[in-house]
């Protein structure tokens, strides 16, 4: 008895000297936060880290090189080497075959960046419209932007956070369910899976096939419409199309110069004349 007595009391003295990773961590899933915690030595010993899935269970990404998944990363009380230790990736529209694909980690930072207004004077142009005149971009300060650093140093010190991002090659009909394993072995079965979708983050889409008119419609949502100015209109094989003759243009209100975000446009053209000539697709006011 003596002996037993020794054997659990030398036990009890030497658990403090054991890291994280000699003794199996046990985790816990919070179902309505979406957040796991890992604890060490049967949820008995120190709090290893809390990790919070802050994009949708099922989340819809266009194709492309895209963030598919962004996870907040809580260490808890050890500074920790190898916090990400591999993913899997199961396509679900072939029952769950694992698929191969390069996955990048990285971390959020926000920086400040210039915040430009654009500025017009009022006046009348040539031929007597009352319009904006001498437009110009004016710096009127700073503002937050988010950028991603490559997260090579896989590691965290006791009590840092990060936002951490996976990033992959987002294809055509992609449906993929992903389980990333974490401080040491922990296999997180309860996230997420990624869908792709061309139309995520779309804010206009002009299919300028009017027939008459001065209105190009923005499909989309039907605002933020353009002006076409002496536009001829021209049948194609599936519906009309507008002829840019040399004097016609489409003129936008300032919606999309105003915005703080990064965005891109694309466009569909048909060149009939190789004529040289000012040819701009967008043109400062």
């Amino acid at each position: 008895m003596k002996k037993l007595i020794l054997i659990l009391f030398c036990m009890v003295f030497l658990i403090g000297t054991v890291s994280a990773i000699d003794i199996d961590d046990v985790k816990y899933y919070d179902e309505g936060t979406k957040t796991y915690t890992l604890e060490n030595f049967f949820g008995l010993g120190k709090h290893i880290a809390d990790l919070e899935l802050k994009t949708p269970q099922v989340f819809e990404v266009a194709r492309g090189y895209r963030r598919v998944a962004m996870v907040e990363i809580r260490n808890g009380e050890y500074d920790y080497n190898e916090i990400i230790n591999g993913i899997k990736l199961y396509n679900i529209n072939e029952g769950m075959k694992e698929t191969v694909r390069t996955v990048d980690y990285k971390y959020k930072k926000i920086i400040q960046v210039p915040n430009y207004k654009t500025i017009c004077d009022k006046g009348f142009s040539a031929n007597g419209t009352f319009t904006d005149l001498n437009c110009r971009k004016e710096q009127i300060g700073l503002r937050d932007k988010t950028v991603w650093k490559d997260f090579t140093k896989n590691s965290l010190l006791k009590g840092e956070t990060i936002t951490l991002g996976l990033f992959t090659d987002v294809q055509k009909g992609d449906h993929i369910e992903w389980v990333i394993n974490v401080y040491g072995n922990e296999k997180l079965t309860a996230w997420a899976e990624w869908n792709e979708n061309m139309l995520v983050d779309v804010i206009a889409h002009y299919d300028m096939n009017e027939t008459s008119g001065t209105n190009t419609d923005n499909v989309f949502d039907h605002t933020n419409n353009g002006t076409s100015i002496n536009m001829g209109f021209i049948p194609w094989f599936i519906q009309g199309g507008y002829d840019f003759d040399g004097t016609a243009s489409i003129l936008f209100s300032q919606w999309i110069e105003d915005e703080t975000f990064e965005w891109t446009y694309n466009f569909w053209m048909n060149p009939t004349d190789s004529a040289l000539g000012d040819q701009r697709f967008f043109t400062p006011r």
